[in-house]
């Protein structure tokens, strides 16, 4: 449902593009900017009771309308973030015994649609789109004093979020974003560490709340 309004409020912004165009003598209509954007940043994201920080690898894919200088364009496109999970803080989503994690590592794809606007070299995104992260938790236990025991966490399900930032010339872009949602955490693999008694036995909802920056090279 979400997709189908997503999809609807960009071909009405489209058309109203195209219809303003339309009025404007030729010689003042322009055609689309394609902007392509590499990024690196870094985020901290709680899910359910467990912290997760991680560095994230970038690629934005903006189409935007040409403007009058000083003047507000509009903006749409596609995002695509491999969020790398390097450390977590807090107790695991699953097992219930309530240990704390001691290490983490992981990756994830955020891919979201994008709609926003851009005015004198601020912008503002709305986004939606869909999570899926694969994280080992490592647990130091009294029952095993030899080694860290780890089990396999699989967290997915549709996000939304804002971004907001500033962009130089179309060549350096800074900026700050924010997700939320709840994502299904369908997997909690032992591997044999012996914490199989005390793992989740239900999939469980948890909600999601991510906030970070990052930097961008515009090409």
């Amino acid at each position: 449902m979400f997709r189908y309004m997503i999809a609807s409020l960009i071909c009405v912004c489209l058309t109203i593009t195209s219809m303003e165009a339309a009025k404007k003598p030729k010689e003042e209509i322009k055609n689309w900017l394609f902007l392509n954007d590499t990024s690196l940043g870094a985020s901290w994201s709680s899910i359910g009771d467990t912290g997760y920080i991680s560095v994230d690898l970038g690629y934005s894919l903006t189409i935007a309308t040409y403007a009058p200088t000083g003047g507000v364009r509009r903006t749409f496109g596609l995002d695509i973030e491999v969020p790398l999970y390097v450390s977590a803080l807090g107790s695991s989503n699953g097992i219930t015994s309530g240990d704390k994690i001691s290490e983490s590592l992981g990756w994830g794809v955020v891919l979201p649609l994008t709609i926003g606007i851009e005015a004198k070299n601020f912008w503002l995104k709305g986004l939606f789109g869909y999570t899926y992260n694969e994280i080992s938790e490592g647990f130091d236990v009294a029952s095993n004093k030899q080694s860290i025991v780890k089990i396999n966490m699989r967290y997915h399900g549709f996000t939304y979020g804002v971004q907001l930032g500033w962009r130089y010339k179309n060549i350096l872009n800074l900026g700050l974003k924010a997700m939320f949602g709840k994502l299904q955490n369908t997997a909690r693999n032992a591997n044999g560490s012996g914490l199989e008694t005390a793992i989740q036995s239900k999939d469980r909802q948890y909600n999601l709340m991510r906030f970070g920056g990052f930097a961008s090279i515009t090409f």
